[in-house]
């Protein structure tokens, strides 16, 4: 159910071009993917220790494919930061940037592990042994828990800033809305997303308990609702480009009967 609905918003975020040049839903975009393709790998990969290379490679996939996600949710905390601290747009703030940070510092982080701990990979299932998680919770634990302090700090700032800013432009006024709306949606499912992803590493510290199978079964099952309703359902931009399409649809029709 998760990747299906996961699939569905990547699939919206592909085909409505009108989102393509926002940096934000690039971000949700590449966010979305990974999380698609850790999902893809876990389903086909996790169990198939029989064959070792393959096992191997689906580990370190795995791997590398959560460091990526937990590095797309901490650029979505930046954006928000650029967007709100820096009311004139950043070299710095671009998509590139991003996906050299988001891909390369997870790559430096998991290639020496695949190579000095190569046998640490693929033994019971095709996933790092327990002995090893620490490796995945420590990055991601600081990860997470910044995210959260840097959305809550952004909370603050726009509060405080619409406290002060009584008399905004309407221009102003909506660019505020759209900011809480998008630091709302922030904080609704960095902690959800990096709770989840955490409670795996923790099901193999715990040798599999009942208790933590269940939570990382359940939230697992809901990320897909919860990105589909914040990302796709109730984001602005995306309505607004449905609007769009649907206009430019009845407009086209309109103008190919009235040529007949």
């Amino acid at each position: 159910m998760s990747i299906i609905l996961l699939t569905i918003t990547e699939t919206v975020y592909v085909l409505l071009k009108g989102l393509w040049k926002s940096l934000r839903n690039n971000i949700h975009k590449n966010l979305i993917a990974n999380m698609i393709a850790f999902y893809t790998f876990f389903l086909i990969g996790i169990e198939k220790t029989h064959n070792t290379i393959f096992c191997k490679f689906t580990s370190v996939a795995l791997y590398l494919l959560l460091m990526n996600i937990f590095f797309w949710m901490f650029a979505e905390a930046v954006f928000l930061v650029f967007k709100v601290i820096h009311r004139t747009p950043s070299r710095y703030n671009r998509l590139r940037n991003y996906m050299l940070f988001c891909y390369l510092v997870p790559v430096i982080l998991v290639s020496p592990v695949a190579i000095v701990m190569y046998d640490s990979y693929g033994n019971d299932y095709c996933w790092l042994d327990a002995d090893l998680t620490w490796i995945i919770l420590i990055p991601a634990s600081i990860l997470v828990l910044f995210s959260m302090a840097v959305l809550i700090m952004m909370v603050h700032i726009i509060y405080r800033r619409a406290g002060t800013n009584v008399r905004m432009g309407k221009t102003e006024q909506e660019d505020h809305r759209q900011l809480k709306k998008s630091l709302k949606g922030a904080l609704f499912l960095v902690p959800i997303l990096g709770v989840t992803w955490i409670f795996g590493p923790l099901m193999a510290v715990t040798d599999g308990s009942l208790f933590m199978q269940y939570m990382f079964v359940i939230l697992n099952s809901l990320q897909g609702v919860f990105i589909f309703i914040v990302y796709c359902l109730l984001d602005n931009e995306v309505q607004a480009q449905w609007k769009f399409m649907k206009k430019s649809q009845v407009h086209t029709t309109e103008s190919t009967q009235t040529t007949l």
